[in-house]
């Protein structure tokens, strides 16, 4: 039996594997095939963990598509699966509680958004875990409110947070600047608007960066 288990467990992770090379590759209806066998053949008890992240994978590719229904219910499931198997998968609830705020903030449901990240926020600082994009994403809820000093706040979080790590993500560094540089232009701050976009301007030429340079230049833009 125990043999038996551990052939269908590589089974499962090569399904898994594959449909994460096919998603890299932006071949979304494979990678979901490959899920799709992955959740048929999987345990529920046993794979647990591995059944949650293929639904969170299946999440984003809904996500991506705007398939806001589909992605709220894989996300659910994903979240299921996590709090309901025999190993404790904190880490990736957070991330999935992450995932949910951002569709119910694309359903219109703000509160119920802010309380999905709160509670993200909730487990990373009980258990250390890296967690700037809750305090990102509520600066952009509140922003989408146009409390822009809540936002500010939030966004200035999310940047003190991830500047302490060890390895700082630079690219979440370089958005959250450009959330705090499209605030402080709403609030009438030109010049320090000005400012983080020409600094992140110069970063994004440096590294390559030309989706994150595109977005700061339309600021400059917005600016004049």
């Amino acid at each position: 039996m125990e043999v038996q288990k551990d052939i269908q467990e590589r089974e499962l992770l090569a399904l898994y594997h594959e449909a994460q090379e096919l998603m890299l590759q932006h071949c979304f209806d494979e990678a979901i095939i490959k899920f799709d066998a992955l959740i048929r053949i999987a345990n529920p008890i046993d794979n647990h963990k591995l059944l949650g992240l293929t639904y969170g994978l299946k999440g984003m590719i809904a996500h991506r598509r705007i398939e806001i229904n589909s992605a709220l219910e894989f996300f659910k499931n994903a979240l299921n699966c996590f709090l309901t198997g025999p190993i404790s998968c904190f880490e990736e609830i957070k991330q999935t509680k992450n995932s949910l705020g951002a569709i119910y903030r694309m359903f219109g449901e703000p509160m119920l958004a802010l309380q999905t990240y709160f509670e993200s926020i909730s487990i990373s600082e009980k258990y250390n875990f890296r967690n700037s994009v809750a305090y990102n994403n509520i600066g952009v809820l509140y922003f989408g409110m146009a409390k822009h000093e809540k936002a500010l706040r939030y966004f200035q979080i999310a940047l003190e947070k991830e500047e302490l790590l060890e390895n700082p993500d630079r690219l979440q560094i370089l958005r959250v600047l450009e959330n705090i540089a499209t605030t402080y232009f709403q609030m009438g701050r030109i010049d320090e608007a000005f400012e983080i976009h020409s600094k992140n301007i110069k970063v994004c030429e440096e590294n390559k960066n030309y989706d994150q340079l595109i977005q700061s230049l339309n600021g400059i833009v917005l600016i004049y």
